[in-house]
């Protein structure tokens, strides 16, 4: 490798391939700002329907919309070539899931580029697009709500109450 980018992700592939969350590679400097392509897709078994996406572009897929196949692959051996190296575990389902999400997230791994175009599905049309990369606007803190949603679920809501008090006579 030739910079720092390179050496991050050589070392972030290494640890993963241990397959032991308990073994993380942090990088000293800054990733590159995230980057989108307009639209947050969450899996919906080897496809992606997109559940969030940018209202200021019009060529962004709708809402609902499936993603059936990246750059001629099925979304599922994506993942494998291009998220997997690098992170989670393709054994467990739930990492899985968050690979497909993960694809249409960019920071910068040399060895991993972003898809470019994607087979997309709205009712019976499906159509070739070119996916247009851009930094996450700011503030981010919404992105990465729907992000996470889209990726994990949506977190549990805990309720706690305090049980009726008796008394005997």
């Amino acid at each position: 490798v030739s910079d720092e980018l390179g050496y991050y992700y050589t070392l972030a592939g290494y640890a993963n391939g241990f397959r032991d969350p308990h073994i993380n590679i942090n990088p000293r400097t800054l990733l590159p700002a995230a980057r989108w392509p307009g639209f947050i897709a969450a899996a919906r078994g080897d496809m992606a329907v997109v559940v969030q996406r940018d209202p200021s572009d019009p060529a962004a897929p709708a809402l609902g919309a499936t993603i059936e196949r990246c750059d001629g692959e099925a979304l599922p051996s994506l993942a494998q070539s291009r998220v997997f190296p690098f992170t989670f575990n393709a054994a467990l389902p739930a990492d899985r899931r968050r690979a497909i999400t993960r694809l249409f997230l960019d920071r910068g791994n040399p060895f991993a580029p972003s898809p470019v175009r994607c087979s997309v599905r709205t009712g019976d049309r499906v159509e070739q697009i070119a996916l247009r990369w851009r930094e996450v606007a700011k503030p981010d803190e919404a992105f990465w709500a729907e992000y996470a949603n889209a990726a994990v679920g949506p977190a549990a809501t805990i309720h706690m109450s305090l049980p009726d008090l008796c008394t005997y006579a």
